[in-house]
């Protein structure tokens, strides 16, 4: 398949937020129609998630959103960030709904594709001039086939504005000549540290990491995406060239810049010339805060050409810039006196130019570095790093390495520092044949409250795991181990507001439990899946359905086993009962569970449930009720 056959194939892959503008409930819209918007989402929207087949949508309505204190703030984010809107105009007189028309302005204004504008059939004369004639799709929401036949038109219209990039559905956009709009990114304050393992090299990993360059530690070779002219960024900037530019330069000893380094070197590698050629990379020595945060070479890889009268464009093939960068650190290493550079951190070249697809950018990006790397497995470089800068972008990276078919996700680079419990086929073939440690899992308990100390605990047990499997041993007690040690790990970071890691930390776990049914542990399993919903805004998936079945026959089979249980064991068994929406069996296990437990346990267990419940105030009736009586239970 060539690179662009598989560009496309994976970005199809890529579930697109599709984001719905809808009046909730049952309304009288006037002239005597009554619209029960509720059955309107779930029998006509919700169904073109399976009907739209070249793209996975994701089909929320801010009601679905994770909510922060201003509601509005995230109306306006989820407006802006949708690639598909969906917008339900019903009216039939002056009682149309004035907040959805507003945000349908937003939405012309922000986004010059894909829009999907829908009505009622009955409201078709009364819907507003200026707005009924922008291909309003009609829909009869009173018989099964007008029901089909809107949700297949919506699909329809979904798909062919995916399709064709230059389609303009917002008259903003479509009238107004070079009309454009730039939101600044909102930045990512929190320290994100992924990592993914290329498939075939096993040393070998591409991963994301974020934050300001001045923050970013333990990384050999900063990257700058310069201009053909070399022409860096002003030292005030905020461009990734002029946070190198002061970052890389000599400082005195109160902190004031002595000299601007990194240009002149620059400026010398010219030799007189005016430009480089598209592509070039160079490298120069940092200096300053670059040199003491760890960084060896930094290496500028001209990514824009200038034109005459119109500016920097980003080149054709950003991938391109990826190879070139990695070639340069190839000689580096190889060179008369090797450098041993194994890590580098590039910037996500171009995503935020104009007439770019962030998601193409991204999924070039990779699909470079992925194809270097696989060509030269006995490169030096271990680590290809991507910065991301605000959380929009470090959620694209993640679900483009998610989605990626030759990167395989591993544990959290915060945590283990290149030590990595992973489900690869290596990891597996590890656990199945390693020797018990009994000593190992009592250090693990002493560290319990040690973050550091139990890392280098389980640094010990993977050692300890790797001679054993030398050595032929086929005892599996020390995956219980590790797998305590992971919960208690994860544990931690979440008391450090740490979710990304204590989430990497909680599927590793997850990883080892599901593979190892002797060990009848559920821990890591049942707080990764309560953790992802109290912090992500979704519930489950098919996969962590099939998990909480597996999870609760284990539950239920250690109940009989130990004639009662304990009260976590009940406790989790009410919460997996709980999630997938068995309510009186969750209220069961919860009765059970208060039997064993003091005041503080049980108070423990509410508070947890009272968090999924503000997490998501818009419960049915049953959880309602489930929430009503969940009080008395634990009370």
């Amino acid at each position: 398949m060539l690179k662009q056959e598989r560009t496309e194939s994976r970005m199809d892959q890529a579930a697109k937020f599709c984001f719905v503008i809808t009046p909730y409930g049952k309304k009288d819209i006037g002239k005597g129609v009554k619209l029960d918007f509720e059955a309107v989402f779930e029998q006509i929207i919700k169904p073109v998630e399976a009907l739209v087949s070249r793209h996975r949508l994701n089909i929320l309505r801010s009601k679905d959103v994770k909510r922060s204190r201003l509601i509005t703030d995230e109306m306006i984010r989820s407006i802006l960030n949708a690639e598909v809107a969906i917008v339900d105009i019903s009216s039939a007189d002056d009682r149309a709904n004035a907040n959805v028309f507003y945000e349908l302005g937003l939405r012309h204004a922000f986004r010059k594709r894909v829009s999907v504008i829908i009505a009622a059939k009955e409201t078709r004369k009364h819907l507003p001039f200026d707005v009924k004639d922008l291909g309003v799709i009609l829909y009869d929401r009173k018989t099964e086939r007008g029901r089909a036949t809107a949700s297949r038109a919506i699909a329809d219209a979904i798909e062919s504005g995916l399709r064709a990039s230059d389609e303009r559905d917002s008259p903003v956009f479509r009238f107004i000549d070079g009309y454009s709009i730039s939101i600044p990114p909102k930045k990512c304050t929190r320290d994100f540290r992924f990592a993914y393992q290329v498939k075939g090299c096993p040393d070998k990993h591409i991963g994301i990491r974020t934050g300001d360059l001045s923050n970013i530690d333990g990384i050999d070779v900063w990257v700058n995406s310069e201009n053909t002219e070399l022409e860096m960024g002003r030292m005030c900037d905020q461009s990734i060239s002029g946070l190198i530019r002061y970052h890389g330069a000599p400082r005195d000893e109160i902190g004031c810049v002595t000299s601007d380094k990194v240009q002149e070197d620059l400026r010398n590698r010219l030799r007189g010339n005016k430009s480089v050629p598209v592509t070039t990379a160079i490298a120069t020595d940092p200096d300053g805060q670059a040199a003491r945060l760890g960084v060896r070479k930094l290496v500028h890889v001209a990514v824009f050409q200038g034109q005459h009268g119109i500016g920097y464009r980003a080149v054709s093939d950003l991938g391109q810039c990826v190879v070139q960068v990695l070639k340069k650190l190839e000689d580096l290493n190889a060179g008369p006196a090797p450098e041993e550079l194994k890590s580098v951190l590039f910037p996500v070249f171009g995503i935020r130019t104009a007439g770019l697809d962030p998601e193409r950018v991204v999924q070039e990006l990779v699909d470079s570095a992925c194809t270097f790397i696989q060509a030269h497995p006995a490169s030096a470089v271990t680590h290809v790093y991507f910065q991301a800068y605000s959380d929009e972008e470090r959620q694209l990276c993640e679900f483009i390495m998610d989605a990626h078919d030759q990167l395989e996700r591993t544990g959290s680079d915060a945590v283990f520092k290149g030590i990595k419990v992973t489900p690869s086929a290596s990891v597996q073939e590890l656990l199945d044949r390693i020797s018990g440690s009994k000593e190992a899992a009592m250090r693990l308990r002493d560290q319990r409250g040690d973050l550091n100390g139990a890392v280098e605990v389980l640094r010990q047990g993977l050692a300890e795991g790797r001679q054993a499997l030398k050595s032929g041993h086929q005892d599996g007690g020390l995956a219980r181990a590790i797998a305590d040690g992971l919960a208690m790990l994860a544990g931690n970071l979440l008391r450090q507001d740490n979710i990304s890691d204590a989430l990497a930390v909680y599927s590793d776990g997850r990883d080892i439990e599901m593979a190892f049914d002797q060990l009848a542990m559920t821990y890591n399993t049942v707080n990764l899946l309560v953790t992802r919903m109290l912090h992500t805004g979704r519930e489950l998936t098919g996969n962590e359905s099939a998990d909480i079945a597996r999870v609760v026959t284990r539950l239920k089979a250690r109940t009989k086993k130990e004639k009662g249980g304990d009260c976590w064991t009940w406790a989790d068994l009410g919460m997996c009962e709980f999630l997938r929406r068995h309510h009186a069996a969750a209220l069961d296990a919860y009765a059970r569970a208060a039997r064993f437990a003091n005041a503080e346990n049980r108070g423990k267990m509410l508070k947890k449930i009272h968090e999924i419940r503000d997490r998501w105030p818009d419960a049915d009736a049953e959880r309602r009720e489930f929430y009503a009586r969940i009080d008395g239970v634990l009370s």
